[in-house]
């Protein structure tokens, strides 16, 4: 019988970590100047900015669920039904009309999911047991590996390659497999790169897939949100076109698509016409018990959202991030000590820091200096690029109107300037 009390924590949560908030503690939040408005691109979410309001048609549709006998009732464990019936229907349309193949997406297919990173969890927990791996983008989004530290899964990281617009090193990622790799892991187009990957690229990496027989998770939540002139292929189509024996589980959700990323929707769909996920299956069923679903009413309102939220909405969400990622790139393309490529597709891009181009006094050595340096010299607040595994890069959101876009590029312009290696910069300049 113990004498004294002594709880201590569980080992999963002592290994969940998030990068993102050990880096951010980093910055000094404290020293800002008086004479500059603070201006964050750290967050993704469009709905913390004018330009962008959800439309009318999906908040009265939860107001009209909010009337149905359904409203206040638990939902099934994988999801409302006709929820399930109507996302069924849209990824058909979406991803496999047009093309060759008897298999189609029924409802039994779908798992409405709270969040898209919801959905990430599931798979994780259904694919791997403690000690097995999985083959994870970099850069890529933190969330990914929080997960594999909190359940003791191993991340590994295939290199994304910059010079070649932020393609999958296919050998690179073949090099990693082994017989405990579980699964390949896809965010297409990409958090926080902003691009999208190629025909060919992917159908490199399917192959991989079918050649060592790991199904493919594939994080496609800004799938629809690909900017004029690039084109966005699902691996799902891609797997139906060519009829390869790869299952995938296709993950999405609400947050940007609709601009409600605090309603925390998501959902699975799965691909497997040749059913090789018959097993898994069980086990995705297992643990969708022990998920919280979203709230009913939002799931009963699902159908309505999806079935007659104008395609003009939508379309007004990308050309307005296309003419943001267009200013913002055309704004830093000429600033020496920085380097990006143009984004196509999402809401970030992922910018280079020229280190050798700043003074040797300055104190900026990697993108951690860098952005604290920048938020109390100009109150601009970046993410820096280590917290997405890639450092001497920053992450920039997209999501501000045109007139803030340019005020942030003069703003990087000025500080740039301030600290180039030719400048007359002193440490004992003020701040």
């Amino acid at each position: 019988m113990a004498n004294q009390w002594n709880i201590i924590p569980s080992a999963n949560s002592m290994r969940a970590s998030n990068p993102l908030r050990d880096i951010v503690e980093q910055l000094d939040m404290k020293s800002l100047p008086k004479d500059k408005k603070f201006i964050s691109v750290a967050i993704g979410d469009p709905v913390a900015f004018p330009n962008f309001k959800t439309h009318p048609v999906i908040t009265k549709a939860v107001t009209k669920a909010n009337e149905s006998v359904r409203r206040n009732a638990y939902m099934h464990t994988s999801g409302y039904k006709k929820a399930r019936i109507a996302l069924a229907k849209k990824y058909n349309e979406l991803c496999l009309s047009g093309i060759d193949t008897k298999f189609k997406y029924s409802f039994e297919d779908v798992l409405i999911t709270v969040g898209c990173v919801g959905a990430i969890n599931l798979a994780f927990m259904t694919l791997l047991n403690p000690g097995d791996n999985i083959l994870l983008p970099r850069p890529g989004f933190s969330y990914y590996r929080t997960v594999c530290e909190a359940y003791d899964f191993e991340p590994r990281f295939y290199n994304l390659l910059p010079d070649k617009n932020w393609a999958i090193d296919i050998n690179h990622l073949e090099s990693l497999i082994d017989d405990k790799t579980k699964a390949i892991f896809l965010n297409n187009p990409s958090n926080p790169c902003g691009n999208v990957l190629s025909k060919n690229n992917l159908l490199h990496v399917i192959d991989l897939a079918e050649k060592y027989k790991l199904p493919i998770i594939a994080d496609e939540i800004y799938g629809e949100m690909v900017f004029a002139g690039n084109k966005f292929y699902s691996v799902t189509t891609l797997c139906a076109e060519y009829n390869m024996r790869v299952p995938v589980l296709m993950l999405s959700g609400m947050a940007k698509y609709w601009l409600v990323p605090g309603w925390k929707v998501g959902w699975m769909c799965i691909h497997d016409p040749f059913n090789l996920l018959k097993q898994a299956r069980i086990g995705l069923n297992h643990l969708a018990t022990l998920a919280i679903s979203p709230a009913s009413i939002i799931q009963v309102a699902l159908p309505e959202i999806i079935e007659n939220t104008p395609v003009s909405f939508h379309n007004s969400i990308v050309n307005r991030l296309t003419e943001q990622a267009s200013l913002f790139y055309e704004g830093v393309r000429e600033i020496a000590q920085l380097a990006a490529l143009k984004p196509q597709a999402a809401m970030y891009t992922m910018v280079k820091i020229n280190l050798d181009e700043f003074h040797p006094a300055s104190g900026i050595t990697d993108c951690v200096s860098f952005a604290n340096k920048l938020l109390k010299d100009q109150a601009l607040l970046v993410l820096p690029g280590v917290i997405f595994g890639m450092p001497n890069y920053f992450r920039v959101v997209l999501c501000p109107p045109a007139n803030v876009i340019k005020e942030i590029t003069s703003r990087l312009a000025e500080f740039c300037r301030k600290y180039a290696r030719d400048s007359s910069y002193r440490p004992s300049a003020k701040l």
